[in-house]
């Protein structure tokens, strides 16, 4: 046997092994275990009937009624798994929505294959290639529809130019957008590209971006810690903070706030988890912390977030860029779209956690509420006395002071540009739509 059929089977092997993990996994009941595993199997075998069916299992149990479905379809037959266009595109489209643009691609690309003159097809392939960061890719797609294009191809045309930095066609576009623009949303999508553009401009001389300088291209965001949001094999890096990491990132806030010149009445706490780190910064700028009583408070206020995602519920109430109010969040997401763009973020991760976040999720739902003390109050006094100790350790960081005399620099010299005290250009926040591309 040659060397390369020697390998040829140990992949085998190994992928096999895969999926008898991913049932172990789901015989106990490890879903998410499970999934993982059997969509690593079928990414690499796309015609394995039964990585099909335990994902259909999977999201059966998950309580995915729509996705089930149409993987009950799919995982019927070879034959329909092969063949039936209409059922690989419905899947692929919950995918998408499931956020696991990789299936997405691969069942779009068979279904391309199957229905080429199929324009729908071809745009949710565009838009699964967009969401894994495959902008050229996406743009051959995208320009295949270019003779029918509708608003949204045209929008989706001009993100992804403009991230591949060829702003002599994202220009092009946003004019005949400009022509084609109807509605109040597609009239703010076009300047929020608009802006974008104008940003990147000033770039033109740089040939590599960052990431802080793709966050502020993008967004108009401030980002205080400019680390990447991968890891060393690629895969998005969780963010599992400790209480030097929160001591530093709060550093960092109090520091850029004080050079730029911001002044704040108060410091809001959107959560439990966030009371914390709002009331350890509060009494470092010797101010008062209460939690968000809602969009109409009179004071100037600082409010915080653990975790961005925080703000998808009600998301509307942060819409409107208020004077009065400015979003800091601590952790945004690299994975996910959300609403609303803070004016300031701490870090891009994965995920995030907060070190008393598990104590707080542990906590027994029927505590009761009145108890002396409750067991909820003393994690966060706990957790707000464990940051302050350790920014106390850290305040004369030459380190620290370095990086707050960085962020002042970066960003003074485009105040004009920044989401952050500046509602009058920006009377709502963008959506994040988590295009940056790393």
């Amino acid at each position: 046997m040659s060397k390369e059929a020697v390998q040829e089977e140990d992949e085998d092997l190994k992928d096999g092994k895969l999926l008898e993990q991913a049932r172990e996994l789901f015989e106990r009941a490890d879903l998410a275990g499970s999934f993982l595993l059997s969509k690593e199997h079928w990414l690499n075998y796309p015609e394995d009937l039964c990585a099909v069916k335990l994902i259909c299992e999977i999201m059966r149990k998950n309580g995915k009624k729509e996705l089930y479905k149409h993987l009950k379809v799919l995982s019927s037959s070879q034959e329909a798994l092969l063949n039936n266009a209409q059922s690989l595109f419905e899947t692929a489209y919950q995918f998408i929505d499931e956020r696991e643009p990789e299936l997405a691609v691969m069942l779009l690309g068979r279904c391309a294959q199957l229905e080429p003159e199929q324009t729908v097809i071809r745009y949710e392939l565009g838009f699964a290639l967009m969401q894994l960061r495959r902008f050229d890719e996406a743009i051959e797609e995208f320009e295949q529809l270019m003779h029918e294009a509708d608003f949204d191809t045209r929008l989706n045309l001009t993100v992804c130019h403009s991230i591949t930095r060829n702003l002599n066609r994202a220009r092009e576009l946003t004019r005949e957008l400009e022509k084609m623009a109807g509605n109040q949303e597609e009239k703010k999508e076009l300047a929020l590209r608009n802006w974008v553009i104008k940003r990147l401009e000033k770039f033109d001389s740089k040939q590599n971006l960052d990431l802080r300088d793709w966050v502020y291209a993008l967004y108009g965001s401030v980002l205080l810690c400019d680390t990447t949001p991968k890891d060393l094999s690629g895969k998005p890096r969780s963010e599992a903070a400790d209480y030097p990491g929160v001591a530093s990132t709060l550093l960092l806030l109090q520091g850029f706030i004080r050079e730029m010149g911001l002044e704040f009445d108060i410091i809001e706490y959107y959560s439990p988890v966030s009371r914390p780190l709002a009331e350890a910064l509060a009494s470092v700028m010797e101010l008062s912390a209460e939690s968000y009583k809602g969009p109409e408070r009179k004071e100037r206020a600082l409010l915080i977030m653990a975790w961005a995602s925080d703000i998808i519920g009600p998301h509307k109430a942060f819409v409107t860029h208020s004077p009065r109010r400015t979003l800091f969040a601590y952790g945004l997401t690299t994975l996910a779209q959300l609403p609303v763009t803070p004016d300031i973020i701490g870090c891009l991760a994965g995920e995030c956690s907060m070190p008393w976040s598990k104590q707080l999720e542990e906590l027994d739902e029927n505590e009761r509420p009145d108890a002396k003390p409750h067991p909820m109050n003393q994690i966060q006094e706990q957790a707000t006395n464990a940051i302050l100790s350790k920014m106390s350790d850290l305040e004369s960081s030459p380190e620290i002071l370095k990086q707050v005399q960085d962020l002042q620099a970066y960003y003074s010299i485009r105040k004009a540009f920044l989401l952050l005290d500046n509602s009058s250009s920006f009377p709502e926040r963008p959506e994040y739509t988590a295009e940056i591309p790393f």
